[in-house]
């Protein structure tokens, strides 16, 4: 869904709606010629030039949210001789036997491993932090018209709001089973099932997990517009701190030709109601770079073996967490100071790479020897 800072509404007495697009498309085909000059570029130089497109007087909320649609119709990818967690841990443990003081000092460092790995030294050099978002290239973008760029993000606008809702009736014509599985899957769900109709009461409970609802709100809502009649009533409360209800009213004939989902987004499913596995597959945490090259696939296809499982992990960027499992990290690193405790309790938790867990959640090591004495500190 979009990101809720990008939320775009109207809100008029006890009536809210997510603001849709006109048909003026002249933002939709800037935004998308901006993508398209990009592709080989790298990620920096692509957000430098969204910036500029909000320099041109449009709503920053709606560049932002526009490019939120188009940027998951891109293809990232990390261009390094050496796979930067290869040699973030070469160069860590090679600097973690000297003191180092100064450039010259980093130098030899970067010699030492350059050397043992076969590459130049300025190679080695680009590729330590080459997954950084703003280091990755746009490998491909799958371009979509402005109309349908705009159908898209009145889409994920509509669900992000959707996801302060605290109770949502809908109905479609026909019997839908699966509709009746999705809407329980979101809250407290009572179901009304005839020949000719499926109608739906969910009820809500405040959450701060509001990503988490959107991923199942959007599964509801898509389902909902592939039936051939459908209506939805949701009582919101936007922002979170407000205490009044808002209402907010959607039809196949008034909105209808205005919300498409994604095509790019949308998966195949069996209309089962699917039994979840005891334990995630891959673990509570995944280092997506290393499970990636052990798998010989690419990381965008790790990416989509984990949604398919159905669990819903936190992404620190690079490392993806299972929510429950980052708070009890979170607690047991609170008070850690140096790197062997760090080690230690990350181990504990499961954690065998503990230095890419250890850095995506935002802590920094000050080398000293011996090394297990370095020690650890967030910013």
């Amino acid at each position: 869904m979009l990101s809720t800072e990008h939320i775009r509404v109207y809100k008029r007495n006890d009536v809210v709606r997510p603001v849709f697009l006109s048909n003026k498309i002249s933002l939709a085909k800037t935004l998308i010629a901006v993508y398209k000059d990009h592709v080989g570029s790298k990620r920096g130089p692509l957000k430098e030039a969204l910036s500029d497109c909000e320099e041109l007087g449009y709503d920053y909320k709606l560049v932002r949210g526009m490019a939120e649609v188009l940027e998951s119709r891109a293809i990232f990818r990390v261009d390094a001789a050496v796979p930067p967690l290869t040699a973030r841990t070469r160069v860590f443990t090679e600097a973690a036997k000297h003191v180092i003081t100064d450039d010259k000092d980093r130098a030899e460092i970067l010699g030492v491993v350059a050397e043992k790995l076969n590459v130049s030294i300025e190679a080695l050099d680009a590729s330590l932090y080459a997954d950084l978002e703003d280091e990755q290239s746009i490998a491909e973008f799958d371009e979509p018209s402005s109309e349908e760029l705009h159908r898209f993000y009145n889409y994920v606008n509509t669900v992000a709001l959707m996801a302060f809702s605290r109770q949502i009736k809908a109905s479609v014509n026909g019997s839908d089973d699966y509709l009746v599985i999705l809407a329980e899957a979101i809250g407290d769900a009572e179901a009304t099932k005839t020949r000719s109709m499926t109608s739906v009461v969910i009820h809500l409970k405040v959450t701060n997990r509001l990503n988490q609802r959107g991923s199942k709100v959007d599964e509801f809502l898509a389902r909902l517009l592939k039936a051939d009649d459908w209506s939805l009533e949701a009582q919101i409360v936007y922002p979170s701190r407000n205490k009044k209800y808002h209402t907010l009213s959607l039809s196949k004939t008034s909105h209808g030709g205005l919300l498409e989902k994604d095509p790019e987004q949308i998966e195949d499913v069996i209309e089962i109601k699917p039994r979840a596995p005891k334990k995630p597959a891959y673990g509570d945490i995944i280092v997506l770079e290393e499970l990636a090259a052990k798998k010989g696939v690419t990381e965008t296809a790790v990416l989509r073996e984990i949604k398919r499982e159905g669990f819903t992990y936190r992404d620190l960027g690079g490392v993806l967490v299972l929510p429950e499992k980052l708070d009890g990290l979170k607690d047991a690193l609170d008070n850690v100071g140096s790197l062997g405790e760090a080690r230690s309790i990350l181990r504990s938790h499961g954690v065998r790479n503990f230095m890419p867990v250890l850095e995506a959640m935002g802590y920094q090591v000050e080398w000293g020897k011996p090394r297990s004495s370095s020690r650890v500190y967030r910013l």
